[in-house]
């Protein structure tokens, strides 16, 4: 049986590494040690014993079996005890480096699984969760076509109800133009349901019901009698 000293996950202030220490005397740890017996109770007899001798610690320690090498270790019980350090965690993430830039787990332009390719895909989709009264409408960010990249955020997404407007128009919005949900749905970006207004003073001027005339709004078909 192997029982190694580990470090926490964090760094000391001085840039060192924090080292768990255990609080079970080294007479009982030295009999749990010879007990010939299955790992798991071996880890059951160590956390019953952290228990007692460490119950009146701030942050509690706790045994677990690392999952690359197998070997017992002591951590934070508030920590997930998956991995005894960051070189066998490291080798439980090593399939990550089939996806990178060149498959070594280093940078290299031009190369590696991008986009529809790379496992972590999303379809080019990510929502920005929001509070309070419109806590169930998400706002919904998609990719940036290059030509309305001035619109978007640096990691290059956009807020689609923008891009739709901007792509109606041909232009990219600047950032005080606001567009409006005609029903209040956030989650709602058909091109009917949007107007745009040149400033969000007068988008809300418009909501609290003054006669503010929108910089843009679709216009419904003309019925024109043959």
């Amino acid at each position: 049986m192997i029982l190694k000293p580990t470090f926490t996950n964090g760094r000391t202030p001085s840039g060192g590494l924090n080292i768990v220490s255990s609080k079970i005397p080294p007479i009982t740890l030295s009999q749990i040690r010879r007990t010939r017996s299955s790992v798991e109770t071996i880890v059951a007899l160590l956390n019953e014993a952290e228990s007692l001798h460490s119950w009146r610690q701030k942050n509690a320690l706790a045994w677990s079996t690392c999952r690359i090498c197998k070997a017992i270790f002591l951590h934070y019980r508030k920590d997930v005890g998956r991995y005894c350090s960051r070189k066998c965690s490291g080798k439980a993430k090593d399939w990550l480096k089939l996806h990178s830039a060149n498959g070594r787990g280093k940078k290299c332009p031009g190369k590696g699984m991008a986009g529809p390719k790379n496992p972590a895909w999303k379809g080019g989709l990510t929502y920005f969760k929001r509070k309070g009264k419109y806590a169930n409408q998400s706002i919904k960010y998609v990719r940036c076509p290059v030509a309305f990249m001035d619109m978007a955020r640096k990691d290059g997404y956009v807020m689609e109800h923008r891009l739709i407007v901007a792509m109606e128009m041909g232009r990219p919005l600047s950032r005080s133009e606001c567009v409006h949900h005609i029903n209040h749905d956030a989650t709602d970006n058909r091109l009917e349901n949007l107007m745009l207004f040149a400033s969000n003073a007068g988008h809300k001027r418009y909501e609290h019901g003054q006669a503010i005339k929108p910089l843009w709004q679709l216009l419904p078909p003309s019925n024109t009698l043959a």
